[in-house]
């Protein structure tokens, strides 16, 4: 049972990985937030690579086996790395703290841009369109 447990968790940390590390191209809208990656090729090799690489990330101790305690370090930092450039991303001045200004200034440039006909309101088409990255919508008020 525990080991069915540690070849779960291993198989989605890589997978998780493999997708990320392979997306070729994004469609509008996405990509720079890292949202919904369009795989257009896989290269095999590269793809088995990567699945190596990650589980010797994994396997801390370096004896061949992975635990469930390695599994969840191993998420927890890619967790943490994640993190911290999300942080890095808002500290727009580089001067290594994020101020309110920073903070606020990405989420209410995109209120903004949801409002595709600027009438002050934000419709489900309006959502619906800039989850697509923009475009057609703003007319549809339900």
């Amino acid at each position: 049972m525990n080991r069915r447990i540690v070849l779960a968790a291993v198989t989605a940390v890589t997978l998780a990985g493999t997708s990320i590390a392979f997306a070729q191209q994004t469609r509008p809208g996405f990509g720079a937030a890292g949202h919904r990656p369009l795989l257009e090729e896989i290269d095999v090799a590269a793809a088995q690579q990567r699945i190596r690489e990650t589980a010797q990330a994994i396997d801390a101790d370096a004896d061949g086996f992975i635990t469930t305690e390695e599994v969840a370090a191993h998420r927890e930092q890619r967790r943490a790395e994640r993190q911290a450039e999300r942080y890095a991303a808002l500290d727009s001045d580089g001067d290594g703290r994020v101020s309110v200004e920073e903070f606020q200034a990405p989420r209410l440039k995109a209120i903004e841009n949801a409002d595709l006909n600027g009438d002050g309101v934000i419709t489900r088409g309006e959502r619906r369109a800039a989850r697509r990255g923009g475009g057609e919508g703003g007319d549809d008020n339900g």
